[in-house]
């Protein structure tokens, strides 16, 4: 019975798809046919999926959404050879699960930019992440990682797949913090950041700037949602992603470089009430963040730049600050104690920048209001 086995029934899938891609691209007169036949491949190919997540089985599972993305793969190589009856959206497809419910916005947008698979496959990987929450994380830790590999192999070519890309990602986002499942949220954030870092320096870099607002929006979700680990992680993310940005600036500031910065000081909004801001325990991260980038910045002669930071500090008191410093220069190891997918220690600074902590500390005490 082995050629019944999950593994072989997933191999045996993706390859009718693949013929059927062919035929179509090769000029077959059943392209509804053929289309119908990769459609039925994806929602079995989900259905297996959805299985092995309810059985526990993390092999068949990860192999599904795998293959799932290895169709998107192999059509997007076949696409532009498929012909225009390929990419109607009529009548047939309009009864699709995933289609059938859309409002006639969405459905313009997918027939205005040929995206029926993309947004197909889209929407059953978002899916995935979702029956992944709290159990299989590997799954979703998986699925975002070929979310992110969809957009830096094409979506950077294709705006229209970039900006159903990043609309994923806030799908995996929010499906992430309502499941209160904080670790898989966290893997979304990181794929997400890598996604933003592919788009620097692109055509498409006004979309770094978009992703770093639906970070903070999604942080302040998860403060709501008291996941406020969540907002750290995103202030890591957004301070990485600026020193990524100013790494670019060889010919002098950037406006980008300036806009995530002014992203990354909104994070505080995060708290309803401003006067309560300072007391704050779940803005710790944040402001972490704030204090090791100001260090950084200011050791490269980021003058103005760390000025800002230090305005934005000055809400806090010195002591707190202090503290805060003092964990950080504490801090002896780079990587994590435990085994993750980022193994990155949020709270080191590298040890050639301590001293610079307290100049900053002095330029926050300077803006601070005599009590």
């Amino acid at each position: 019975l082995g050629f019944i086995a999950p593994l072989n029934i997933i191999r045996h899938l993706r390859r009718d798809a693949q013929r059927h891609l062919l035929m179509a691209s090769k000029g077959s007169s059943e392209v509804a046919q053929h289309r119908s036949a990769v459609a039925l491949v994806l929602e079995d190919l989900q259905e297996v999926a959805r299985k092995a997540v309810e059985q526990h089985d993390r092999g068949v599972a990860m192999a599904s959404a795998n293959a799932l993305f290895s169709v998107l793969q192999d059509y997007r190589q076949q696409r532009s050879n498929l012909p225009s009856a390929w990419h109607r959206l009529d009548s047939e497809l309009l009864l699709d699960p995933d289609f059938v419910s859309l409002e006639e916005e969405s459905l313009a947008t997918v027939r205005e930019h040929n995206l029926w698979l993309e947004w197909k496959v889209s929407r059953q990987l978002v899916v995935l992440v979702g029956l992944a929450c709290n159990g299989l994380r590997d799954l979703a830790s998986l699925v975002v990682s070929n979310l992110r590999l969809m957009a830096a192999s094409d979506a950077v070519q294709d705006p229209a797949l970039l900006e159903l890309t990043i609309k994923s990602f806030n799908s995996c986002l929010r499906t992430g913090i309502n499941a209160h499942d904080e670790r898989t949220s966290y893997y979304v954030l990181s794929q997400y950041r890598v996604l933003a870092e592919i788009l620097l320096g692109s055509p498409d870099e006004s979309k770094v700037v978009m992703i770093a607002e639906h970070l903070r929006y999604y942080g302040h979700l998860a403060v709501l949602k008291d996941q406020p680990f969540l907002l750290a992680v995103a202030a890591y993310d957004l301070v990485h992603l600026l020193e990524a940005s100013r790494a670019l600036e060889a010919d002098g500031p950037r406006e980008v470089t300036d806009a995530l910065l002014d992203v990354l000081l909104t994070l505080d909004l995060a708290v309803d009430d401003a006067a309560a801001a300072a007391d704050a325990p779940r803005l710790l991260g944040v402001r972490r963040a704030q204090l090791q980038l100001a260090a950084r910045l200011l050791a490269l002669g980021e003058r103005d730049r760390v000025t800002r930071i230090a305005e934005d500090l000055a809400v806090e008191t010195l002591a707190r600050l202090q503290s805060l410093c003092d964990m950080i220069t504490s801090e002896r190891y780079p990587e994590f104690h435990e085994l993750t997918e980022r193994g990155v220690n949020f709270s080191y600074l590298a040890p050639e920048y301590h001293p610079q902590l307290e100049a900053v500390l002095a330029l926050v005490a300077a803006r601070q209001r005599p009590s």
